[in-house]
């Protein structure tokens, strides 16, 4: 029975990141020519994404400290309405007016937050070429903009990164707003 529930667990766990790989793409309103998925043995990405006749890496992960608070309902549904917004392009998928809020906003992403991913990730990024060659290697740090205790605040501080993915991005689903990690050289 643990076995089942492993793989169901790992079904689920690769449709929310095929989720928030359409969101990502919908949003900079990348046409991918082609997506293979990867697995899960540190020797690639989570996907490898041709874009404009490159073959572009991306790596996802979360925020430690907070929650993916996705969920496991409608998917499916959500994956295909992601697939439309990028297949539409902008207006559609790349701005909208954003909506208030009652909720308070309780926690926001800080230097930190981004120190904590590239500790995760940094000595993983070797391996990332070891199965197919990338002229490009993205991280997309995707955060669920509704947390248990109310909203998750956009940075007030620009967010650096000092490690060799060529784009690090900030998601916040479902909005539509992306948040450039800058590469710093010091």
């Amino acid at each position: 029975m643990a076995k089942g529930n492993g793989q169901r667990r790992i079904w689920l766990k690769r449709q929310r990141e095929r989720i928030y790989l359409a969101h990502f793409l919908a949003i900079l309103a990348l046409e991918a020519e082609q997506i293979i998925e990867g697995q899960d043995d540190g020797r690639e990405p989570d996907f490898t994404v041709r874009i404009d006749g490159q073959w572009i890496g991306i790596e996802l992960t979360t925020l430690p400290r907070l929650r993916d608070e996705l969920g496991d309902h409608w998917l499916i549904a959500r994956h295909w309405y992601w697939r439309l917004m990028r297949w539409l392009g902008r207006p559609f998928a790349g701005s909208r007016r954003p909506q208030p809020s009652r909720l308070p906003v309780t926690s926001v992403v800080v230097q930190a937050d981004i120190d904590a991913v590239m500790h995760k990730k940094i000595a993983k990024i070797t391996g990332y070429q070891q199965r197919r060659p990338l002229d490009q290697l993205w991280l997309l740090i995707h955060t669920d903009r509704l947390q248990p205790d109310g909203l998750l605040g956009f940075p007030t501080e620009v967010l650096q990164h000092q490690s060799e993915f060529t784009q690090v991005w900030l998601s916040f689903y479902p909005t539509r707003r992306l948040v450039a990690v800058q590469r710093s050289y010091f």
